[in-house]
């Protein structure tokens, strides 16, 4: 089976040293449909198309205008960049001739649904955030153009993936078939992430034994909100003597955050890393008695709790329905009031005194998710729907011809 996987983001790079959770959902997902036998063809919209002239552009638009407008001029360009992908990609797609076209949807981009309906191919598309999610990140003037044209692929779309059920009855609600949304949370590579296989000792790199280790894998994205990290362990560090927090993360400017810790008197408390090469976040997982998930959209999956849970470790994470979707509080995970510092900082002290709670948690987290929520599961399933799709694209061409 020949699969086409696009990315319609005209400025997506894929950071493989220190990736990202967009990054590791596209990887995985593109690797596991190959361990299923599948020839993977990949396509980043914006690689042949003046993706550098438009970097180029956006950066000089920024010195000279307000950043709202730059945001809209960006965004603007974005649009415009779908017709141009159309004009530019549709014989590639005819020369691919794959059996399903699967892309993973970015805000504005219409332009592969277009060749999907020109090719009357089988098309999947993996919708990760609602319009209004764009306003987590900088400005977003023009949401109301990116609802238009997510409805308008959602419909034209043969069937859409999903990463929780808020967002599945997000694209209801707005007038999409709910038989045609499947919801598959975000997944692990149990392979990886294996606490067997761990062979370097990271507290011994970073002079930690005799700590609790309070642990956080990710980004430090505004909606992250690792500020609020920071004034929850103000409160911890008061109940817990030997506490301390690693962050394994690629700050753009670490030495603001180093700052915001040396005015909070939490620099003593805190270890930075940096950014990590995918492959040796386990080992780092594997040193923390306590992993915590800050905060994130209500419609998100985040991947840090499949990692976390996979290495059989305690999470602490906001009380999000997404979240709620694959663990269990109480029996698998900890859950807070979300921006919550009584309510984290206390489920983090309670780990801390009670190691035996923090066990349970991690191995009844490690059972459900290697069960459940693997990269190859996810596969599975998303070839099963293009099973089914496949077949009904067959009794339709039947049918008109009759």
């Amino acid at each position: 089976m020949k699969i086409l996987y696009v990315v319609g983001n005209p400025g997506l790079k894929l950071d493989k040293e220190s990736p990202g959770g967009n990054t590791v959902h596209i990887l995985s997902t593109i690797k596991a449909f190959r361990q299923l036998g599948c020839e993977v063809t990949f396509l980043i919209a914006g690689e042949k198309a003046q993706e550098k002239k438009a970097d180029a552009s956006y950066a000089k638009i920024k010195k000279v205008l307000p950043l709202s407008a730059a945001f809209f001029f960006k965004n603007i360009y974005k649009t415009v960049y779908s017709f141009k992908f159309y004009e530019f990609y549709k014989k590639y797609f005819e020369n691919v001739s794959p059996d399903l076209i699967y892309e993973r949807y970015c805000h504005f981009h219409f332009g592969c649904s277009l060749i999907a309906k020109r090719l009357k191919l089988p098309y999947i598309v993996e919708i990760n955030s609602p319009p209004e999610a764009m306003r987590l990140h900088g400005p977003a003037p023009i949401v109301p153009l990116v609802r238009l044209i997510e409805k308008w692929v959602a419909k034209s779309a043969d069937a859409i993936i999903v990463v929780s059920n808020s967002l599945r009855f997000y694209l209801s609600r707005i007038g999409i078939s709910p038989e045609k949304i499947y919801v598959l949370a975000n997944a692990v590579d149990c392979e990886l992430f294996n606490p067997g296989n761990v062979k370097k000792n990271i507290r011994d790199r970073y002079n930690l034994n005799g700590k609790i280790i309070v642990g956080y894998v990710g980004s430090t994205s505004k909606n992250q909100r690792l500020d609020f990290l920071v004034e929850t362990a103000q409160r911890v560090v008061k109940i817990i003597k030997n506490i301390h927090f690693l962050l394994i993360c690629p700050f753009k400017d670490i030495e603001v955050f180093k700052k915001m810790l040396e005015n909070k008197n939490m620099t003593k408390y805190f270890t930075l890393t940096g950014g990590v090469p995918h492959e040796e976040v386990p080992e780092y997982i594997s040193a923390m008695d306590i992993c915590v998930h800050v905060h994130s959209n209500p419609h998100g999956s985040p991947i840090k709790i499949f990692a976390y849970g996979a290495m059989g470790k305690a999470v602490v994470a906001p009380d999000f329905e997404p979240v709620k979707e694959v663990s269990q509080h109480e029996e698998s995970i900890l859950l807070f009031k979300p921006l919550n510092v009584k309510d984290f900082a206390n489920s983090i002290a309670r780990l801390a005194r009670d190691p035996s709670l923090r066990k349970s948690l991690g191995d009844n987290l490690r059972r459900h998710i290697s069960k459940n929520h693997t990269w190859q599961k996810n596969a599975e399933r998303i070839l099963k729907i293009y099973e089914t799709i496949r077949g009904k694209k067959i009794t339709r061409n039947l049918y008109c011809q009759d």
